[in-house]
This record gives structure tokens, sequence and C-alpha cells, in this order.
């Protein structure tokens, strides 16, 4: 197959695609970059015409990028100066469109981009991430998640009624700056191993909020939280009063 079956492939391609080159200072830091070819999607992608950009710098095109807060030089240098591929998903707010870019190096100093939209599957995700917060928040019992230094990630509605201190105020805080009756019943210990083993863990334990005047007695079922890889990313408790 020969080069003009690759091109011919290219410019049908429902994928938009463009060819760079990355132009660095005189201390080889990334700078620039200029566009060197793009096919038929990328055009209609971004509203950009060949024509106009072909041959031009980045900075000429888009004369306002550096006062934005991601750095697209620095990434693109990054891929294109070290050869490693990478993936990012951006929104464009002129276009109302969620794209991903993926990225890659044929040789040293030049890049390729692939862009595709997955608006369709980032409002699949919003719309799941919804139902997921409105189960959370409507279920009847107290649903707490630790992070892997067991500061509060989540703390539903049901927490928030039954210690009367409300989510904003614990997120991101360790559970023995509220409740310090929790290392004296020996959950905080508990929670501890449960990042070291894979064991649930089963708490009943009395509590008495002084800031808020709650009390009573309460169990927590706690076990390891984990990603789509396995991975652990932090601690799931379940509370009943």
């Amino acid at each position: 197959m020969n080069e003009g079956f690759y091109k011919r492939l290219m410019e049908e391609s429902p994928i938009g695609y463009a060819y760079h080159r990355i132009l660095c200072d005189d201390f080889g830091v990334p700078c620039d970059y200029e566009f060197l070819e793009v096919n038929n999607a990328f055009e209609k992608f971004t509203g950009l015409d060949r024509e106009v950009i072909i041959g031009r710098k980045a900075s000429e095109i888009f004369p306002k990028s550096k006062d934005q807060d991601f750095d697209w030089i620095q990434f693109y240098g990054d891929v294109a100066l070290n050869g490693v591929a990478a993936d990012i998903e951006d929104f464009s707010a002129q276009q109302n469109r969620w794209n991903k870019i993926n990225v890659t190096s044929p040789e040293k100093f030049y890049f390729i981009t692939r862009f595709s939209d997955i608006s369709k599957e980032m409002k699949t995700l919003s719309e799941l991430d919804q139902q997921q917060k409105e189960i959370l928040n409507s279920v009847q019992e107290g649903v707490v998640v630790y992070g892997l230094d067991l500061n509060y990630m989540i703390w539903n509605p049901y927490m928030e009624n039954l210690t009367g201190i409300p989510a904003k105020d614990v997120i991101g805080h360790h559970p023995t700056e509220f409740f310090p009756f929790l290392s004296e019943a020996g959950v905080i210990e508990g929670l501890e191993k449960l990042l070291t083993s894979d064991i649930s863990k089963n708490f009943r334990f009395p509590y008495d909020i002084e800031q808020t005047g709650k009390s009573g007695w309460a169990s927590e079922t706690s076990s390891q939280l984990k990603n789509s890889k396995g991975e652990l990313i932090g601690i799931i408790g379940v509370v009943h009063d």
C-alpha cells in the first residue's frame, strides 16, 4: 500500500487528525508549535480552515491560549520530546462539546493529535453520577467514605441528620477532629487495619457529640473501597443509629 492510500484513508477518517512540530526556546524548553498537516475531520471538529493554519504557529492562531489554566504547549512538548503517548479529555465551551485527544510522537520534535467527540459518553457518565448522588442522598442509612489518610471524602444527608454536622464541615477532615470517642471505641484502629487487610470490620459504640448535643448508640460496617482496577482508594462505611 502506497503513501497515497494512507493519506486518502486519513482524509476519510471520522477522527480529527493533525500533524505538528514543537518549537523550543534557546534553552530547549517548548514555547510554541506549528501546524504541518490536518485532515477534513479536524477542520470540522475545530472550525479551522487548513489553508489558514498550515505552516503557522499555535500562538498566531490561538493568541489567548497562554491565558488558559492548562498549558497545552508543555503538554504537547512532553510528548514530542519524550515520545510518551498521552490522552486527555477536554471540554470546548465554544463548541459545547467534549473531545478526547490522543497525542503521539512519530519522531522527536513532532507530534500527532487525534480528536474524537465523546460528548455522548460524558453525558451518560454525568447522568450516572447524578443517579448515584440521588441514591446516596435518599438512602436511609449513613454512608461515609474515608480516603487513604482516613479523612472524610463522603458524608451523606443521613449522617448530617444523625450527628447534626453538615458535610461541608467534615469533608477533608480526620474523624477524631469531630468525634474523639471513635478512638476510644477502637474504630480508628480498626479503620487503620482495613488499609492493609481486606476483611470487613463491624463496630458498635456510644456517641456523644458535644457540638450538637446528639447522643446515642451507633453501629458501622466498614470495608475496603477499590476502583475498577482493583486498587485500594479508601474505605466505605455504612452507619446505623
